[in-house]
């Protein structure tokens, strides 16, 4: 609380809200989530681009199976992150 004197008036400014509080926290943590899917877009983009090269090296069908894993294992890390994403939202809201 910040309390000052003009004249005849008295103007006291309160703090933040909780609601503020809550709003900016959420703001960040959708922040960190929006970061991260960008990050796994570029990861799956290099990713694609090393297979292609493989492709010249190796069989067809083992750089299908491992486009295939590879695309698991970005789509589970998107379903992770999003999972964590939901619990920080809940826990946040519920602060």
């Amino acid at each position: 609380m910040n309390v000052t004197v003009e004249g005849k008036d008295i103007k006291v400014k309160l703090g933040t809200s909780k609601k503020e509080h809550m709003d900016a926290a959420l703001k960040q943590v959708k922040a960190a989530h929006e970061d991260f899917k960008r990050d796994i877009k570029e990861v799956r983009h290099a990713m694609q681009d090393v297979v292609k090269k493989l492709d010249k090296i190796l069989p067809k069908d083992e750089t299908e199976l491992l486009k295939k894993d590879l695309e698991k294992l970005c789509t589970n890390k998107e379903a992770e992150a999003k999972k964590i994403l939901d619990a920080k939202e809940k826990e946040v809201k519920g602060a």
